[in-house]
């Protein structure tokens, strides 16, 4: 998002030297982002396998130089998201969710259509967070 990348959206060969010389020098280098650990390969690639990410806004951090181990996971209970689905909905009719989970994205069926998932369940939220829903077991972030 040009915090890091050039303006052709590449690394420098001068930025993963550094990354891998901080790393050689023992400092620990995080990459922190709102966006999903499940689109941290990218970041993986253009860092060259360098540093630990801190993913979903803090709830799950991930090792960049593995295939994505989840070194930490903050989950939101489910219970708690459901009562902010209600509390919106009530506050803002209309509103649409989706659910991230550290086994992927699902959402509504009025969801904005902007990276919509091939493999996710659409659904209702209060169906999507119900303890029997698809990825049960799995975090919701």
């Amino acid at each position: 998002d040009g915090t890091l990348l050039r303006d052709d959206k590449t690394l420098s060969a001068r930025t993963v030297a550094a990354l891998a010389a901080a790393e050689e020098a023992g400092i620990e280098v995080f990459f922190v982002t709102g966006r999903p650990a499940r689109w941290m390969d990218v970041v993986r690639d253009h860092v060259q396998s360098h540093g630990t990410a801190i993913c979903a806004n803090g709830a799950v951090v991930t090792d960049l130089r593995t295939d994505g181990e989840l070194l930490s996971v903050r989950p939101l209970e489910r219970a708690a998201a459901l009562h902010v689905v209600r509390t919106l909905r009530e506050a803002a009719p209309g509103t649409s969710f989706a659910v991230e989970m550290t086994t992927g994205i699902n959402y509504e069926p009025a969801y904005p259509p902007f990276h919509l998932d091939p493999g996710a369940t659409v659904a209702v939220a209060e169906k999507l967070l119900h303890e029997e829903a698809p990825g049960t077991g799995a975090p919701v972030l």
